[in-house]
């Protein structure tokens, strides 16, 4: 039987005019869910959900700075340049799936 134990919101922090990821604030609410998990009993599996668009870059051990949100003002406003610059919407739909 699939029990859902946990859910919290998530959603972008203004850091230095940039729209980012709060990647510590993600980890804890993680960290919770996983102890309320554990004090019911055998953990049998985990599941997350995301957009799949965002990434992070590690150096050291640690990831250099959180994530730029996929929705920042700063990169919507560069996006029709760069799907011209990428051969147009058709040919990144061919080879990514990725339809926005």
């Amino acid at each position: 039987m699939v029990e859902e134990v946990y859910r919290f919101d998530n959603g972008p922090l203004e850091r230095d005019e940039r729209y980012v990821w709060d990647v510590d604030g993600i980890l804890g609410e993680i960290r919770e869910g996983l102890g309320l998990a554990d004090e019911r009993g055998e953990l049998e599996s985990v599941a997350v959900d995301t957009t799949g668009l965002d990434f992070g870059f590690y150096a050291d051990g640690g990831l250099i700075r959180d994530p730029t949100f996929y929705r920042d003002p700063v990169v919507m406003s560069t996006v029709d340049q760069l799907i011209e610059e990428a051969g147009g919407r058709r040919r990144i739909f061919g080879a990514t799936g990725i339809n926005h």
